[in-house]
């Protein structure tokens, strides 16, 4: 498991990550997920199309229902957005839109390494 979280910042800032409707890239963020989805089942539906990198974005240490997931290039991500179309994570559909990568620091968050 990947212990490195993207998301805002308890006090208050704000998350670096965005994302497009129309601007392509390497990254796909994953919108409207169940606030009890862990991990692993973002994991579950985005390693089987590439994915090589998964961050969930934290509020207040607490899943916010946004993941990111990343793959080697634009094709795929392209690729992965298609077949990504229609399905749920916790039997709730989600959104997909293009992500855009960005930067941050760490901060621990409940033990937890949280990259804001």
């Amino acid at each position: 498991i990947n212990a490195e979280y993207m998301g805002f910042f308890p006090h208050g800032g704000r998350c670096q990550n965005q994302w497009s409707e129309s601007e392509q890239s390497s990254g796909l963020a994953l919108l409207g997920l169940p606030l009890t989805t862990v991990e692993e089942e973002v994991w579950a539906r985005v390693r089987p199309l590439g994915a090589q990198e998964v961050k969930m974005v934290l509020k207040d240490c607490v899943f916010s229902g946004t993941a990111f997931a990343y793959f080697q290039s634009i094709d795929a991500a392209n690729e992965a957005k298609e077949q990504l179309v229609g399905l749920t994570i916790g039997g709730q559909p989600f959104e997909i839109k293009y992500a855009m990568k960005g930067k941050g620091t760490g901060v621990m968050c409940r033990g937890r390494l949280a990259r804001y």
